[in-house]
């Protein structure tokens, strides 16, 4: 019988949490995340995460090296 496990891991943040969610709920903050090792692009209509259906692409990614 397989195994599952659950890793939790929680920051403190100086923010409110609809303050942060407006930041990481959206592929702009992804990329301001991420830069420069990756940059996503999106049609304008899913610029928010929680606007794409679950299941469904929404995005391409393109990762440098170096």
């Amino acid at each position: 019988m397989p195994t599952s496990y659950s890793i939790v891991i929680e920051s403190r943040l100086r923010a409110p949490a609809d303050r942060v969610w407006a930041h990481a709920g959206s592929w702009a903050g992804v990329n301001r995340e991420l830069w420069p090792l990756v940059s996503i692009t999106y049609p304008p209509a899913m610029a928010r995460l929680d606007a794409i259906p679950l299941g469904r692409c929404s995005a391409a990614g393109c990762c440098s090296s170096g």
